[in-house]
């Protein structure tokens, strides 16, 4: 196994011992689908933006639970003019109601039905953890630039209609349905006047997201290993919040 307190780069992860069901990973496949239908939305709609996908960043906060320094996997991020967008893409069956608020701990779905009795299905507040990720981008962003670039969170939802989100969102915070994070975007281009920082300093910026990324010099096969690893903890629920 791993030994508590290592950084990834130091992990052997050819010897790690993997246990991992296929519907887990048909859980993580399904994500990636999602990632990569927002991917080709956002190209379409803004393609002289630089968008990033599936950037992978340890931070400096060590998880005692997990024995290892946290990782974020941030969906995208879309570097416009005027400021960097932070997305999270989550996608829920169809004929499913989405519940929660942005300060729960978790959110959670159940099936559309006239039956009283449900089955309620506990998923991550993915508004929470987006938030804390566009923190971390930013804070990376002014490191590059030594200059604040507005930074916008937005979770992108697929699968869902606006009728069935039932979700309690503090003000200033965004959760859409994928039509409509073009228009979110570009409402947000069209009322930040940052003299197009962004813009002016994209070089540095994608620069940095590729520096800071994880995984860039990880050969596949131990790429591999290690999603599972993060899979594993992901849903043993060994991370934090």
């Amino acid at each position: 196994m791993v030994r508590p307190g290592l950084r990834r780069s130091e992990i052997d992860w050819e010897n790690v011992d993997i246990h991992i069901s296929r519907e887990e990973m048909e859980r993580e496949q399904e994500h990636e689908a999602a990632i990569q239908q927002a991917k080709q939305y956002l190209i379409k709609n803004f393609p002289k933006f630089c968008t990033i996908n599936n950037g992978y960043y340890e931070t400096e906060t060590f998880n005692h639970d997990a024995g290892m320094y946290e990782v974020m996997h941030v969906d995208h991020i879309v570097i416009g003019d005027q400021a960097i967008y932070v997305i999270k893409t989550v996608k829920f069956p169809e004929h499913v109601e989405l519940y929660g608020s942005s300060d729960a701990k978790n959110w959670y779905y159940a099936e559309n039905t006239d039956k009283q009795e449900t089955h309620k299905h506990k998923v991550d507040n993915a508004d929470k953890r987006n938030q804390r990720y566009c923190e971390y981008i930013q804070m990376l962003a002014g490191e590059a630039i030594r200059r604040d670039v507005p930074a916008i969170a937005i979770v992108n939802i697929i699968g869902l209609t606006d009728e069935q989100i039932h979700l309690d969102i503090e003000s200033g915070h965004e959760v859409v349905t994928m039509d409509k994070l073009a228009d979110r975007i570009r409402y947000y281009e069209s009322t930040i006047d940052s003299d197009r920082v962004a813009y002016e300093h994209s070089d540095d910026l994608i620069r940095k997201f590729k520096e800071e990324e994880v995984y860039d010099n990880i050969i596949p096969q131990i790429r591999d290993v290690e999603l599972k690893y993060r899979i594993y903890l992901k849903l043993s629920d060994k991370f934090g919040e």
